[in-house]
C-alpha cells in the first residue's frame, strides 16, 4: 500500500494542496450529466467547515491565554474546567494535527477527501470550545465512576438559554447551507447555468455548468468583431492575450463565473481571430 501511494505522483485536475482543505477552497467533481446539467461535486457544508477550522485557532488562543495568565499568577479558569479543556480539547487537537500535517510531507496526489478524518476531529474540538465559551462548569462524571476514579462533587454544565438559541441558529444555518449546496453535492435536481454560478462561493470551485456574466460575453463579442474588421498582423498578439483578459474579468465576478468556462471562451476567441485575421 505504501509503495502504491508513493507512485501516485502524476498530476490530476482535481488534486489540491492541504492548505486549501480546512476552508473548502477546493472540491472534487465525481460525475456530470450534460443533458440535465447535473454534477456531483464533493464539497462540505461551508458553515460547518469554517466554524470547525476557526475553532482550532480559538482553542490555541485560549490555551496560550491560560498559560500566560497562570504565568502571571492569575487563575481565570477553574481547575475542573481547565482539566477538561486541556484533556478533551487537547486530545482532539492532537488528533486533528496527526491526521492533517503529514499530508504536507507527501508527494502523491492529494484530494479533499483526505481531510475528512481531520475534519471530524476539528468538529469535536469545536464542540469542546463551544461548551467552554458558554458555560463555567462541566458535566461530571461523564461516565460511570470506576474503582480508581477520584470522586468529586457532581456538577452539570449549564449552557443557558442564549447559548441554546445560538446553537439552534447555527443548526438552522447548517440546514440552509445543506439545502443551498445540496444540488451540487448530491447531483439532483439539475440547475441552470446561472443557478450553478450562484452556488459557486469560491473561484477555485470547478463547476462545469457555471456561466460567465452577460457583460463578459458581450465584451468578448465586441473584441472579436473589432479584430475581424481591422485586419492587421499586430492583432495576432492581441489574440494571444484574449484568454488571459477574459479569465481575469471572470475572476472579478467571483461567484458568477467559472475559470474553466472563461478559459474555453478565450480559446474560442483565439481560434476565431487567428482564422480570420
Amino acid at each position: 500500500m505504501l509503495q502504491h501511494n508513493a507512485g501516485l505522483t502524476a498530476s490530476h485536475p482535481y488534486a489540491s494542496n492541504p492548505v486549501a482543505w480546512p476552508y473548502l477552497f477546493s472540491g472534487i467533481s465525481f460525475w456530470t450529466q450534460n443533458d440535465t446539467k447535473k454534477q456531483i461535486y464533493l464539497i462540505g457544508n461551508v458553515i460547518g467547515w469554517w466554524a470547525a477550522s476557526t475553532c482550532i485557532f480559538v482553542y490555541v488562543g485560549m490555551v496560550i491565554g491560560d498559560l500566560i495568565g497562570r504565568r502571571r499568577g492569575e487563575e481565570f479558569i477553574p481547575d475542573s474546567v481547565r482539566n477538561r479543556l486541556w484533556n478533551s480539547g487537547g486530545y482532539f487537537l492532537v488528533a486533528w494535527a496527526t491526521h492533517y500535517f503529514p499530508f504536507f510531507l507527501m508527494n502523491r496526489q492529494l484530494f479533499l477527501h483526505h481531510y475528512l478524518p481531520a475534519h471530524l476531529a476539528s468538529a469535536l474540538l469545536a464542540g469542546s470550545v463551544f461548551n467552554f465559551l458558554v458555560s463555567e462548569r462541566i458535566n461530571y462524571p461523564i461516565s460511570i465512576p470506576g474503582p480508581t476514579t477520584r470522586l468529586r462533587p457532581l456538577t452539570r454544565s449549564d449552557i443557558g438559554v442564549p447559548a441554546g438559541g445560538a446553537l439552534a441558529g447555527f443548526g438552522i444555518m447548517l440546514a440552509l447551507t445543506l439545502w443551498f449546496l445540496g444540488p451540487l453535492t448530491y447531483g439532483t435536481p439539475g440547475l441552470t447555468g446561472e443557478q450553478v454560478s450562484a452556488r459557486r462561493l469560491f473561484t477555485s470551485w470547478t463547476l462545469h455548468f457555471a456561466v460567465c456574466p452577460t457583460v463578459v460575453v458581450d465584451l468578448t463579442r465586441e473584441l472579436t468583431l473589432v479584430c475581424r474588421q481591422k485586419r492587421h498582423t499586430r492583432l495576432r498578439k492581441l489574440a494571444v492575450l484574449c484568454p488571459y483578459f477574459v479569465h481575469g474579468i471572470c475572476l472579478l465576478w467571483n461567484t458568477e463565473t467559472l475559470k474553466q468556462t472563461s478559459a474555453r471562451v478565450g480559446r474560442e476567441i483565439v481560434c476565431m481571430i487567428v482564422a480570420r485575421v
